[in-house]
């Protein structure tokens, strides 16, 4: 699919004024050229006067007592705990949910909340 057509799509069902949360996967759309950026793109000009949210988790971050896939041994514990970088908002990338979502992170007037485990990023007029 190409972005005009993503484009074509999009505008058909949003106006530029929503606001709107989206969860992506690049694969579902079938190839399009520019993957992630092409996305992130399209979905600013759809909604120029609106806003866009965004989910940015980084449960690896989180204690490693609840990993679960893979575990963390009781041993690797405590080094991993010693080790782990702490949370920054600014560039802690996002983990596990895909291309888009860390992409759309990075852009341009992008923010994130705090939460260090299940943080969300915003984009548009309402951002803060």
């Amino acid at each position: 699919m190409s972005a005009k057509k993503l484009k074509k799509i999009l505008a058909e069902h949003l106006k530029p004024t929503d606001s709107i949360e989206v969860h992506t996967s690049l694969s579902a759309f079938g190839y399009i050229p520019g993957g992630e950026q092409s996305v992130v793109k399209v979905l600013k000009e759809v909604v120029n006067q609106g806003n866009i949210i965004m989910a940015a988790q980084t449960a690896d971050i989180g204690d490693p007592i609840d990993w679960e896939d893979p575990p963390a041994t009781p041993e690797a514990e405590k080094e991993i705990i010693e080790n782990m970088p702490a949370y920054d908002k600014e560039t802690t990338p996002i983990h596990y949910i895909g291309k888009t979502p860390e992409y759309f992170r990075t852009s341009k007037d992008v923010k994130r909340s705090d939460h260090p485990l299940y943080s969300m990023c915003a984009w548009g007029k309402r951002c803060r």
